[in-house]
């Protein structure tokens, strides 16, 4: 009995040494930086990078992260990074974050990093940001905590700072209003009969108390403007938004010390955003504008804003605002991608558009963009032939056509040196190619390895070439109609030529225009102008449409295709061409 006294005795004060053992274990030590300690309160941002050092396992550890108080539900965490392996729980609170091991944390060290954002408070102020280690482990049914808390903690000091969302000018037609120049600005901002928000500064009248509340004033020459709407503006007047709180009952606006402000110094005429020569690095208008280095964007060719200009409803004035793209004084039909060459004189203008005609207004833009397109070098590809028509064409034994191909190459400037690399259609990458005249070049070959831009070949001039000089090569291709199906477009590779010296310096690249594609018709197609080589593709024009009277009177057949032009086939090219709508192939 004595003995299993004794034994029983023992298991305690093992059990007691071994919880006294595990209650003292090393707590993991949490060391917490933050940078800059200093912060602007208009949207400034300082970086924490916390470490935890885990001397013993832990069950269940995690780390918290808790914004500061009171302000912390308007401030935000971005840029989390954490070993999310060993931390997989992890919590989006409002003002807190968390991580949490799961199965427990091994030995080691982890880090934790992140960046905070201040939300303009109001006042200068020291904050606190706390991060803190927690495992809570429960043993037994006495409920006994054997867990720890370990925290660090640092401030940040918020200095307060006028949040100035816009200063400068914007240019504006004649006869706006404040509306319309706060659009002008770029910035988002909404208004039911007054201004509610600019840029997510949204106003506040919830508190009860006007030095709490807040909102948006307008000033118009330094005086309190009214409604949103109703203020003209013109040229030299100042047009500004105080996001403020209110002095009295009467909500008399605080315009000594504004929260955030928008300053508009209102211009009439045409802001010149660019006016200059350009030297585009390929052969398009947006190889013009990436050349100006202005800020843009666009979307399927057609421009969204550039430096801040976006198309939009001017209201005052019931017009429309927006983007006309122009080369040498004529519209562009595909916006920003349209080709250009040496001397093309490039305009893109911001204008107001008749809203019954959508008519653009020239002679008086809101801004401009103007380019003058320089090369070194112009290429020009000429395919006299460009579209097969199987039924007709010429063949050999194989059932294959050749056609021919003639690239014309004129020096603007003096030159040492000159290179074309000729890329041709990937999918004539079989196709016998046989390079006529070099006009004094070398030609270099490339075996095809399925790259796409290996399929090539390339001319090599030694000369010394003057401003005014030309060269022309020819070649011939040899495609087996049997290997290609029809109604089918095979286009040119958009790459450029390469390798001009001016003055000893490799200069851009220079982008080959003219005819880019071949077009292997259906069989049995009896129409040539609605070709996508012809004058206006599938659309009939004019021209077009009087050669065609002119088969149906004579007799003559159709060119290319030699087929003869009915009664019901000139119906049809009349409709097309009343309707001035694509005209597919096959209609009879």
């Amino acid at each position: 009995m004595k003995i299993l006294k004794r034994g029983l005795l023992l298991a305690v004060m093992l059990i007691s040494l071994a919880l006294l053992v595990g209650a003292a274990a090393a707590a993991p030590t949490v060391e917490q930086t933050v940078t800059p300690i200093d912060v602007s309160s208009a949207g400034g941002t300082f970086d924490v990078s916390t470490k935890v050092v885990t001397d013993t396992f832990e069950a269940q550890g995690s780390l918290r992260v808790e914004l500061p108080d009171p302000v912390m539900s308007g401030w935000t965490i971005s840029n989390i990074e954490w070993d999310d392996t060993t931390f997989p729980d992890y919590v989006d609170g409002d003002d807190f974050k968390s991580f949490a091991g799961s199965g427990g944390v091994m030995v080691g060290t982890y880090y934790f990093n992140y960046t905070v954002t201040v939300a303009n408070p109001e006042v200068e102020n020291t904050y606190d940001v706390l991060t803190f280690w927690e495992d809570t482990r429960y043993y037994g049914t006495s409920g006994g905590n054997l867990g720890s808390r370990v925290e660090d903690t640092d401030q940040v000091n918020v200095v307060f700072i006028v949040n100035e969302l816009f200063n400068g000018d914007v240019y504006v037609a004649p006869g706006s209003n404040d509306e319309d120049a706060l659009t002008a600005t770029g910035l988002s901002w909404s208004s039911p009969g007054f201004v509610s928000e600019i840029s997510g500064i949204a106003s506040d009248y919830t508190t009860g108390d006007p030095t709490t509340d807040s909102g948006w004033a307008i000033l118009l020459n330094g005086a309190l403007a009214d409604a949103s709407g109703s203020n003209n503006v013109t040229e030299g007047d100042t047009l500004e938004y105080y996001y403020v709180h209110y002095l009295d009952s009467a909500y008399t606006p605080d315009l000594t010390n504004p929260i955030a402000t928008v300053t508009i110094n209102v211009r009439e005429g045409t802001d010149v955003l660019f006016d200059d020569t350009v030297t585009p690095e390929g052969g398009t208008i947006v190889d013009a504008l990436d050349d100006t280095g202005l800020t843009y964007s666009e979307t399927g060719g057609w421009l969204n804003s550039v430096e801040g200009y976006s198309p939009v409803w001017n209201s005052t004035l019931g017009i429309y605002e927006g983007w006309n793209i122009r080369v040498n004084g004529e519209a562009s039909d595909v916006g920003i991608y349209d080709t250009i060459s040496h001397g093309d004189f490039v305009q893109i203008l911001m204008v107001n558009f008749d809203p019954a005609t959508f008519t653009p207004d020239l002679a008086n833009p809101i801004a401009v963009v103007n380019m003058t397109a320089s090369y070194p070098v112009s290429v020009v590809r000429t395919i006299p032939y460009d579209t097969i028509y199987p039924a007709t064409a010429v063949v050999d034994a194989e059932n294959a056509t050749t056609m021919t191909v003639i690239v014309d190459i004129t020096v603007n400037e003096n030159v040492r040196g000159l290179t074309l690399t000729e890329f041709l259609p990937l999918e004539f990458s079989d196709a016998e190619v046989v390079v006529g005249s070099l006009d004094g070049g070398s030609l270099k070959t490339h075996e095809y390895t399925g790259a796409p831009d290996n399929n090539k070949f390339d001319v090599l001039w030694i000369d010394d070439f003057k401003a005014g000089d030309t060269k022309q090569i020819s070649y011939t291709i040899s495609v087996d109609l049997d290997n290609f199906a029809t109604g089918k477009t095979f286009a040119y590779p958009a790459y450029a030529t390469e390798g001009a010296y001016v003055d000893a310096y490799q200069t851009a690249q220079c982008a080959v225009i003219g005819d880019d594609e071949f077009y292997i018709a259906e069989g049995g197609d009896w129409n040539p102008w609605n070709d996508p080589d012809s004058d206006s593709g599938a659309i009939i024009t004019n021209s077009e449409l009087q050669h065609a009277i002119y088969c149906w009177q004579t007799g003559e057949k159709a060119p290319y295709t030699d087929e003869v032009i009915s009664n019901s086939r000139m119906q049809a090219l009349v409709h097309f061409w009343l309707e001035q709508t694509d005209m597919p192939d096959g209609v009879e």
